[in-house]
């Protein structure tokens, strides 16, 4: 009978202390971050109640503030709330930002941000801010290419000079990658078309026998270009580009120049523009650029290409 009554206490402890560890467990992770994703945060409610608009602090295992949240959403015992400073953790306890600072839901206090964690987690605040000047770019852009060539033309006796203008289109994919704050080096990739055409007095062109110059290229090109972002973590992020691009004939016609002068060449460009930051992952990349053909003593030609399309990092 006495052992029995003993292990009859010892039973009763064991369950009173389980039931107290597993209280303080739930306690714990009352009012805690469920999940994390693409700078948004489910948090489950237990004690706590939210609207759309407030905000709530991210709090670590230390009860120490990482981060800071405004709700987005409510739906019962759920929110959701995008991270506009810091991070966040699946379990992290998360408390009002009006709370006390020795109110942490059922945790205990938490410390406050200094001035120099604050600095921090400025640059981690992309979410609804401007860019992280960390992140890599790829990209897509459509151009419109507005193309100008000058070719001396003779008829044997007389020497005109077609000064001919058109325009054309191309489609141009690229990867930045970041390798400084405000520096990225761009990998591209080109499918573009050179069009011009004019007419002379003379039959110069067409072997000598039309006044109606023209020239139809289609090149595939690469290129290699730097890009300086001069507010790299603005939502609008303006910057400055220069490079150059390898090109090749992939088809062309003309009455201007010979068809066997035609194949490999370069076009040196340089130009600005601006990143415009769309939703958490996402922005809208505008551009123009001025391009450079190597000369000849008897021809020059460049490009001016104005570029739009749309762009993601990560």
């Amino acid at each position: 009978m006495a052992i029995r009554k003993h292990l009859s206490t010892i039973l009763g402890f064991f369950l009173f202390s389980f039931f107290i560890v597993t209280l303080s467990f739930d306690s714990a992770f009352a009012n805690s971050v469920k999940n994390s994703k693409n700078g948004k945060i489910l948090v489950e409610l237990t004690d706590l109640t939210l609207s759309v608009g407030d905000e709530i602090y991210v709090l670590n295992a230390a009860q120490k503030r990482v981060g800071l949240a405004t709700v987005s959403q409510v739906k019962g015992q759920r929110a959701i709330a995008e991270i506009t400073k810091g991070s966040a953790q699946i379990g992290y306890a998360i408390v009002p930002k009006s709370a006390p600072l020795n109110s942490a839901g059922a945790g205990t206090g938490a410390t406050e941000y200094s001035e120099g964690t604050e600095a921090r987690l400025e640059t981690k605040s992309t979410s609804k801010g401007g860019f992280d000047p960390k992140k890599h770019n790829i990209g897509l852009l459509f151009s419109m290419n507005m193309n100008s060539m000058n070719a001396e033309e003779t008829n044997g006796t007389t020497t005109e000079t077609a000064n001919m203008k058109g325009t054309s289109f191309g489609l141009y994919g690229y990867f930045d990658y970041a390798f400084s704050e405000s520096f990225q080096a761009r990998l591209a990739g080109s499918f573009d078309q050179f069009k011009a055409s004019s007419s002379l007095n003379i039959n110069g062109c067409d072997n000598r026998t039309s006044r109606d110059c023209n020239v139809n290229i289609t090149y595939l090109s690469g290129f290699g270009a730097i890009k300086y972002n001069i507010l790299p973590k603005n939502k609008f992020r303006p910057f400055l580009i220069g490079g150059m691009a390898v090109m090749m004939a992939m088809s062309k016609s003309t009455t201007a120049l010979k068809e066997s002068d035609i194949g490999l060449t370069t076009l040196y460009t340089f130009g600005g523009g601006v990143d415009i930051k769309v939703g958490s992952k996402g922005f809208i990349p505008v551009s123009f650029e001025y391009g450079i053909f190597p000369s000849s003593p008897t021809v020059s030609a460049n490009m001016m290409i104005l570029r739009a399309g749309y762009g993601w990092f990560f």
